[in-house]
């Protein structure tokens, strides 16, 4: 796993298949680079009580369609609802 700034240059010149990278700028921002595509995801900790539930990880879309800038406010606004309840479980 690497931590780097995010650029659309950089995350178009990621490898595929290379792993999951992170942004300094968004605290929660991934870049996954699988087999054949690479996808912007927000992953962080469920918490209740100051302790740990669960760790969530929430796709965003493919690098090719959703733009750095557009990825990084759908990061953090997935953050804010991640910390106090799991996003996945909202209708």
């Amino acid at each position: 796993m690497t931590i780097f700034k995010f650029t659309e240059a950089r995350v178009r010149d990621l490898e595929l298949g290379s792993g999951i990278h992170r942004d300094t700028d968004v605290k929660g921002l991934l870049c996954i680079c699988h087999k054949t595509t690479k996808t912007f995801a927000a992953q962080g900790d469920v918490r209740r009580n100051k302790r740990h539930v669960r760790t969530v990880r929430v796709k965003i879309g493919r690098t090719d369609l959703v733009r750095l800038g557009e990825a990084r406010n759908e990061a953090r606004k997935l953050m804010a609802s991640i910390r106090p309840l799991d996003p996945r479980l909202q209708a």
